[in-house]
């Protein structure tokens, strides 16, 4: 495989061991872990209120789908809690433009008087 290839895919950029010497694994780890809990109770918030909309409107694909962005993020920082690849970084970057387009639609669709950030 390719060296640079072969960085990217297999590259650790940092990995949480029990027993690291670094003072600020524990509170990286936790962050991590917390934050992926939030990313899904914001996932979750956002499909009830889908569904709620659901029984006016009908129920929208966007909102399911931004809904599942928010649950993907949360894994990956869950993911990150444990080890951290360059992959995963783009991962993380590539779910959080998509987060801010579904954003983007769901604000011209539904909150027509708000701007999308």
């Amino acid at each position: 495989m390719d060296n640079g290839l072969d960085l990217l895919w297999n590259q650790m950029l940092w990995s949480w061991l029990r027993d690291g010497d670094e003072p600020w694994g524990p509170a990286y780890f936790w962050f991590n872990v917390a934050e992926g809990l939030i990313w899904f109770g914001l996932g979750f918030y956002v499909l009830i209120r889908a569904y709620r909309r659901s029984w006016r409107e009908g129920l929208s694909p966007v909102e399911t789908a931004y809904a599942v962005a928010f649950v993907v993020f949360g894994l990956t920082d869950l993911r990150e809690a444990w080890i951290c690849t360059p992959v995963l970084i783009i991962a993380k970057g590539l779910i959080c433009a998509t987060i801010l387009l579904i954003r983007r639609e769901i604000t011209r669709r539904y909150y027509l008087s708000t701007k999308w950030i």
